[in-house]
């Protein structure tokens, strides 16, 4: 039998446990963002082209692509998301030449070095608006499989690269299946690329 004086303890007990256990999934949460945060900032800054803060260089048109919502942007790259499917996007403007090959290559070798298998799919041609015109590019995509140093990935990934006279865009999609893959085009037609921005 429980006494009113156990049932009141109880009542005070549970509720702070839980607050205490909130708290400190909290401070978890942040500093585990923190450290992404200086990570991703510290590894990626060399590769972006050199430019004052300001407006993206990248917009997206949702009319054009009205199932995909535009995710965070900043100077030099964008991201969008689909809605009916766990699918991904993203473009980043980096200095530079380009070999694609040897860019294919790369996005390769960091998959297998983290314990990752990739077979190669098909390859999609695709547009990128620019101020100067519509530039055509190539989609390579490859079915992911394994668990590898970062754990399960996505299924269907794919890389476009395209040249320009300031830098090159990396373009980028991620679904969990290929048969959504065909969505990701769609979106990546629906930006636009601006180096005056």
């Amino acid at each position: 039998m429980i006494l009113p004086r156990q049932r009141s303890k109880r009542r005070v007990i549970i509720p702070l446990v839980v607050l205490i256990a909130l708290g400190v999934a909290s401070v978890a949460v942040v500093m585990n963002l923190d450290h992404i945060k200086a990570s991703t900032s510290a590894s990626s800054t060399s590769n972006l082209p050199q430019k004052t803060p300001g407006k993206s260089q990248f917009s997206f048109d949702t009319t054009a692509a009205s199932d995909w919502r535009q995710g965070p942007a900043d100077k030099v790259s964008l991201a969008a998301f689909y809605s009916p499917s766990d699918c991904f996007i993203s473009v980043e403007h980096k200095a530079g030449t380009l070999n694609v090959a040897t860019e294919l290559q790369k996005d390769q070798n960091g998959l297998s070095s983290d314990g990752y298998t990739s077979k190669p799919g098909a390859v999609v041609s695709a547009t990128l608006q620019t101020s100067t015109g519509k530039k055509q590019f190539e989609l390579h995509q490859y079915t992911v499989s394994g668990n590898g140093s970062g754990g399960k990935l996505y299924i269907a990934h794919e890389f476009g690269y395209i040249q320009l006279t300031d830098g090159y865009v990396k373009a980028q999609g991620y679904c969990d299946a290929t048969k959504n893959m065909l969505a990701t085009v769609t979106a990546l037609q629906a930006i636009k690329f601006d180096a005056a921005s």
